[in-house]
Order: C-alpha cells, then structure tokens, then sequence
C-alpha cells in the first residue's frame, strides 16, 4: 500500500517537471538576423515615387515595422500586423505619402528632398527578428539653365567667351551644340574640362547661330539655347551692274552692297566731290546725258564694328544705237532642219554685234556657225535643245543695243508612254488610262481598242469587266512635223477574292492522330498555307487536291498553331479564318495542395483544393472514404470540421476529350484541438512569452492540488472498493465524455486522468459527443503489474 502511494506522488512530480520543461522551451530568446533592402528605382527624384523592399520576407509572419531614422516608437511610419487578420497602421512619423502591402515593401509617393535618409525596417518572426536598414537619397532634377556671353556684344576677331549654369541639380554634366552639331575643341575653339565655358579664340562669322548648352545627370536633364550674333564687315564693296558705256536719255540704276551685319550703310560720292550726291544702296539716274559720264564712288560702313569699305564704277554715255531686228530662215523650224537666224541694226554706226543664249555668249562649234561679222548664226542641223531666246547685241564706239529672238524648234513624238502602267484589276473597279509623249508643239492623241477607237489623251471605263480585257494602243500625231508614234499597254481584268473558308476552325487532336484541314476558295485561286504567320509547314504536312487539303500525320504538341490557308491570282491575296489546332492531353500531376496525412482539429476549416494538368480542362469529382459525393468542382471545403469528417478524400479529375482519368488521395485525421503549425516551431512574441509564464505557474499549484486530491481520493476509494466488493466507477477523464469507462477484469482501481491547460483558453466542459478515434487523444495511464 505504501509503494503504491509513492508511486503516484512520483507521477504528479513527473508531470509537473515536464510542464515546466515546456514552458522553457517555450519561452527561449529570440535571435536577430539581417536583411537587405533593394530601393526601387535604384535613383529616386523628387516628385517621383519609390519601393523600398526588403530581400526576405519569411511566409509565416508575426509583424513588420518601417522606421525613419534610428529604430524609435517616434520615428514609426507604419506598422503592418498579419494576426488575426493583415492590418497595416500608421505610426508617428506617417506623412500621408508612404503605404505599405502584405510583402513588408514600403512604398513612398511624391518624393521630396527631405525625404532622404535613413529607413529601418523590423520583421518579427516566431523564434526571432529580421533587420534591415538602407540609405535613401531623393535627388533634385537639373533646371533653370542660363548662358551668358563675354563681352555681350561680339564682333569678328574678338575673344569671346560662352557661360552655362544650372541653378539648380545634382551632379550635373554639361555639353554643347551647335544646331544639331555636338561641338568639341578644336585649334580656335576651346571647351573647359567641365564643359561649362566655350571659348572662341577668335571668334569668325560662320560661328554665329544657336548653340544649346546640354545639363544633365543621372535621371534628368534641360537645356537652354544662346543666339550668338558675330558683327562683321563691311566686306569689299560691289557696285552692280559693273557696265561703264551707257546710251543718252536712258536711265541709270547702280545698286551697291557689302556683306556686313548689322547691314551697312551707304553713301554716294561723284569723280572726287567731298559732298555726297546720294544715300542708301541704290542711285538712279532717270535720264542720262553726257555730263553724267565720269566716276560714282559708293561707301559702305557698320557702326558696330567701326570698319567701312569703298568701291568706284566709271561710266560712259554715249548715242545708241537702235532698231535691231532679227529674222529666221526657214520661218517654221523642224529637227534636223539647216537654219540661219540674221540679225540687223536699222540705226547707228560702225555697228559691232555678238550672240547670247540666254545669259550664255554664244561662239562657233562643229554644228552652230557665225558669220565673220557676227550677224549671223547657222545651225546644221537643229536639235530639240536649240530652242530658246537668243539675243543679238549691236554697239558702237559710243552706244549699244539688243534684240531677242525665240527659235522654237518643233519635235516629236517619241517617248510614247501610257499610265498608271498597270496590268491587272479587278471586275468592278474603274479604268482611267492617260498617254503622253515628248511632243512640240504637244502631239494629238487616238486610242484604239478592238473595234473601238477614241480621240484625247484619256480612256476612262468605270466599272470593269473580264470583257475589257485586251490590248489597248495609243497613237500620238504631230501636226507640225508630220511624225506620229503609238504604244500599247496589255489590260487583264481578274476576278476578286473573297477571304478561303478553312475548316475546322479549332480542333483538339489526339496524339498520333491524323488531322485534315480543308480550304474551302474560288478554283482559279493558287493556295499556300502559314502556320503562326510564316510559310514553314512542320514536316509531316501534306498538301493534296490542288494544295486545298493539308494532312498532318500522327499529330504531336510540335504541331500545335495556328494555321491559315491563303488564295491569290495575280492581282488579289486573300488570307482564311485561322484554324486553332491544340493537342489534347491529360490529365497529368493530379495533386491537391495538401500533404497525404493531414492533421486537423474539431470545429477548424479545410480547403482542398485539386489540380490537374489537362487541355482540355479537367472535370473533378471527389470521393470520401471511396464514396461519391455530390462535390463537382475542384475545391472541397469543410466549414466546420467534426470527428464524421475524419478519413480518406480522393479527388478524381477527368479529360472528357482523351478519356483518362487521374487521382490523388489524402487523408485527414480529426483530433480535439488544432495541432502545432509545424512551419513555427520557434519562440513567441513578448506578450505569448508573459502569458505562458503566468499560465505555468498557475500549472504548477493546479499540479500540487491534483496530486494531493488523487492520493487523498485513492485512500477513500479504497475503502469504498473494500465494502463493496472492490468494484469502484472510474472517474472520468477530461476527454473522456459523459459515459464513464469499467476497468478491465483483473486489473487493479487505477484511474485515468488528463490534464489539459491554456493560458488564454481556460478548461471547457467535457464534449457530449462520441469518443474521438484511435489516436486522436494520448491518455496517461498508471497500473500496478
């Protein structure tokens, strides 16, 4: 009776020593480790956004907190908590500006300056705490860009210098253009080492324009242009026209001008008068006379530079000579005609006389000759390019005069041409043909078709026909020549194509099946076939009746695509509908999102969830315990599970199209309260560490009381088993519901006991409900051998 008294003090001690053991393991420190944070862009910018995530974000997450600055509850900017439900909450240092998602990534919008600086970041995980810290520098954009110019005003030949400053920027660079021209140093024009100053040494007309000055850095840019103005000249000056004899009672024009800016300005001076006769580029004479012979003098200055120039022109007038007058023999000239134009001066004195063509003096070659006095000119023979204004000039010693001849040389035609030189259409469309040919006087056109014929340049037909197919001839006539030329131009007229009827036009084969397309299309239409847009065909395609069919053979997923068939003539390429060709396969990797033993608690939510790799999609039904239940889709959900619910869920997916079918199995089994997520076997937060300790203290003092009661209440039982024939009820266990259980024949009064605890759960009532299966519930048990 002793020993058996020991015996059971020994296992209260026991169990009091493995609850305490417990409550250490539970309560053990948390480790620290680190992370890195990646900024997303790499180089934010003010008024832009950024990311700040972190490198790793374990699955099974208690919180994550972002500060900025040193790790305070002041600096806060959001905490996110994942239990009982996701919540992010803003802390102290929260603008209004920052979010923050379900990956612990910080997002940060409208950047400004003062948002660079240092961000923690703090994962509390069960079993410890992940850290990560990282420097953000919001950068300013390159703007307000200026270009000044040393001296302001710039002539040529001076040193000039070209300044550009961006007010505002970080790490800017600089470079220049000219217009669309980069510009670097050269042996004038020198760069500084940052590229901020352009120096001109020394500046040169040419090197007025635009030049832009280029500021950027690594995410941003401007630019402002300069409009350099070089001051130069006058350059030497140039009197026009550069003739000196002029006729009496003409008039005089000379224009005078110098290449200068700012432009210069004038001034006349007559033989070698101190007072000017006239300002600005031009002086006119209206009427001349002897006493207006001698030399004009024209000064140009620029009051920029202070620089002028000067130019002279001597003039002669002189009596004219007049009534010039030219005549062409024969009147009417043809190509490859022997022609004389004579040139005569009614008036005027040992008369001198040479030819131009155009502003071209003409002399004699090996086809245009002149008469040893100039009157006349021969052309033997004439060609099209002859024609022109030619111009006889008379003068004497004293005057000048000129007359202007148009020789018009007739030609053609040749060249015959006929447009738009086209040859096929189709029925319905219209017909406007235009023929022309090089032709002078412009040649007289006579269009033949059949038995038609029609006069003018144009044929126009406004609705076509196969009938209208046929040679159509153009003749072009000059009247003046007496010379005609025709040309044709061959007119087919084909059929429109409407777009090929391919049939099927989606199609799940079966591997190694043979699958036929067809394409349905006029049958003066050549066909070709594309599969994915290009011409290549796999190499076990055949094409038959006239390429319409196309057969692959023993179909295998390399032949999956989209093929088309495409009809043409040719004038017209009509593509198909496309037809959809995707091998039929599966089901394959059944599976469901569970492990093959799954391990649950009373009251919990279950959710499998059933996949399959299938084309087409597979069809699900669900068996519990091998029988069919009415669950068609590929989930099945448990909203509150029950010890009914316990055994083995078969998911059976189906592929209506190959007819096979694949399974997978898992089997759940139903214990009283939840299991341990095995993924956080590691420590607690504070607050669980605080409630565990208080909880297994309390333990400790239920532990004493139930020992002394279980020693105390055995002694009474004993007496009680004595009077009664040692036959006493069991007391029932915690688990063990309202019926209490009989010891077996044979063994001694040993009761069964469990205890169970938790610090934020106390103990409930025993469930009415039937026993829980074989290994739901692990009992105690003391007897005596």
């Amino acid at each position: 009776m002793r020993a058996r008294k020991r015996g059971r003090g020994g296992a209260g001690a026991l169990l009091a020593v493995l609850v305490l053991s417990l409550c250490f393991l539970l309560t053990g420190g948390q480790t620290v480790t680190t992370t890195t944070i990646s900024v997303y862009p790499p180089n934010p910018i003010e008024g832009g956004n950024v990311s700040l995530i972190p490198k790793v974000v374990p699955a099974k997450t208690n919180s994550c907190r972002w500060f900025r600055g040193a790790e305070a509850t002041a600096n806060t900017i959001f905490i996110y908590y994942f239990y009982p439900s996701p919540t992010p909450t803003p802390g102290t240092n929260y603008t209004g500006r920052e979010t923050m998602d379900s990956t612990c990534s910080l997002h940060i919008t409208n950047l400004a300056g003062n948002y660079s600086g240092t961000y923690m970041f703090s994962l509390e995980i069960i079993g410890g705490i992940i850290e990560g810290k990282v420097e953000l520098l919001v950068s300013e954009p390159v703007s307000d860009i200026s270009i000044t110019s040393t001296p302001s005003t710039i002539v040529e030949d001076a040193l000039v210098t070209l300044n550009c400053t961006a007010a505002k920027g970080t790490e800017v660079s600089y470079f220049w253009s000219k217009g669309d021209q980069v510009l670097e140093s050269d042996d004038r024009v020198y760069l500084s080492d940052d590229n901020r100053n352009i120096t001109f040494n020394t500046t040169v007309r040419e090197d007025s324009g635009n030049y832009t000055c280029y500021a950027n850095n690594s995410f941003s840019n401007s630019s402002s242009t300069y409009i350099l103005n070089v001051y130069y000249g006058p350059d030497p000056v140039v009197i026009e026209p550069r003739q000196q004899l002029y006729l009496a009672d003409t008039s005089l024009n000379l224009s005078c001008w110098a290449d200068s800016d700012p432009p210069a300005t004038y001034t006349w001076y007559f033989n070698n008068d101190s007072l000017p006769i006239g300002n600005g580029s031009l002086f006119v004479i209206p009427v001349l006379s002897m006493n207006n012979s001698g030399t004009y003098h024209c000064n140009a200055s620029n009051a920029d530079t202070g620089h002028s120039s000067d130019g002279s022109v001597q003039i002669v007038v002189l009596e004219p000579v007049s009534d010039i007058s030219i005549t062409s023999t024969p009147s009417t000239i043809v190509e490859d005609a022997l022609v004389t134009l004579n040139c005569t001066a009614a008036k005027g004195t040992e008369v001198s006389y040479f030819w131009s063509k155009g502003d071209q003096v003409l002399e004699s070659d090996d086809r245009v000759y002149l008469s040893d006095d100039n009157r006349n000119i021969t052309f033997n023979t004439t060609v099209r390019e002859d024609s022109g204004n030619y111009t006889c000039y008379a003068n004497n010693s004293f005057s000048n005069s000129s007359s202007t001849y148009i020789l018009n040389v007739y030609y053609g035609p040749s060249d015959v041409f006929i447009s738009p030189n086209t040859t096929y259409y189709k029925t319905g469309s219209s017909l406007n043909l235009s023929c022309t040919a090089v032709s002078n006087p412009p040649a007289n056109y006579t269009w033949r078709f059949n038995n038609e014929t029609h006069d003018g340049s144009n044929w126009e037909i406004d609705i076509l026909t196969v009938s209208h197919s046929g040679k159509y001839i153009c003749e072009a006539f000059n009247e003046e020549t007496g010379l005609n030329q025709s040309h044709f131009l061959e007119i087919k007229v084909l059929e429109h194509l409407d777009p090929p009827v391919l049939t099927p036009d989606s199609y799940l084969p079966l591997e190694k099946e043979n699958v036929t397309l067809k394409c349905n299309t006029s049958s003066s239409a050549a066909v070709s076939w594309q599969k994915d847009g290009k011409d290549e065909l796999p190499g076990n395609a055949a094409l038959s009746e006239n390429n319409r069919t196309l057969t692959l053979s023993g179909f295998t997923q390399k032949d999956n695509g989209t093929y088309t068939c495409v009809a043409s003539n040719p004038r017209f390429t009509a593509p198909s509908n496309p037809s959809v060709l995707s091998m039929a396969y599966g089901p394959n990797n059944v599976k469901i999102n569970s492990t093959r033993n799954l391990t649950v608690g009373l009251d919990s939510t279950v959710s499998l969830v059933c996949s399959a790799d299938s084309n087409p999609e597979a069809q699900f039904r669900w068996f519990v315990n091998n029988t069919a239940v009415t669950v068609t889709k590929a989930t099945y959900n448990i909203a509150s599970v029950t010890w009914g619910n316990a055994g083995e869920y078969r998911c059976q997916a189906n592929n209506s199209r190959t007819n096979l079918t694949g399974t997978y199995t898992v089997t759940i089994i139903v214990q009283v309260e939840k299991p341990d997520n095995p993924d956080n076997p590691g420590g607690l937060s504070g607050g669980a560490i605080a409630g565990i300790v208080i909880g297994c203290l309390a333990a400790v003092i239920l532990i004493a009381g139930l020992v002394y009661y279980i020693c105390t209440k055995t002694s009474v039982g004993r007496t009680e088993r004595h009077a009664s024939n040692g036959t006493v009820p069991s007391a029932p266990g915690h688990n063990q519901g309202a019926t209490d259980s009989k010891p077996r024949t044979g063994d001694e009064d040993v009761q069964y006991s469990t205890l169970a605890f938790n610090a934020s759960h106390p103990p409930q009532p025993a469930p009415v409900a039937g026993q829980p299966p074989d290994g739901a519930t692990i009992y105690s048990e003391i007897r005596k051998k």
